[in-house]
């Protein structure tokens, strides 16, 4: 009986897993505008907005790079990915934000 919990556990983890990976983007976006970076749900509810003037740097991490603990608070619209961005602010809240975004490189030059 315990086994049999397991597995639909599991079975249940790996669909969850493959929701996120396929939805995420959909479900958390981001947007660069005039004055700031932000990140939303459904691309209406701002979850947190960083100004230009407050970040002190930005920085593309591999994806083993960016699964370390102490590299910040994550806002990854997917589990798998190749790169994401290290966003780095002059705050004491949240003041290094990971987020994923579809293309990296383009992000990080527009903002």
């Amino acid at each position: 009986m315990s086994r049999d919990i397991a597995i639909a556990f599991l079975i249940l983890a790996i669909l969850l897993g493959c929701t996120v990976q396929l939805l995420g983007r959909f479900i958390m976006t981001y947007r660069l505008d005039e004055e700031a970076v932000k990140v939303q749900l459904f691309g209406l509810i701002t979850i947190i907005r960083v100004q230009y003037r407050n970040i002190f740097s930005i920085q593309l991490l591999a994806f083993g790079e960016s699964y370390w603990l102490s590299v910040g608070w994550r806002f990854a619209n997917r589990i798998i990915y190749r790169r994401a961005v290290l966003i780095s602010r002059c705050e004491l809240i949240f003041c290094r934000l990971l987020i994923t975004p579809d293309d990296p490189d383009f992000f990080c030059v527009g903002a």
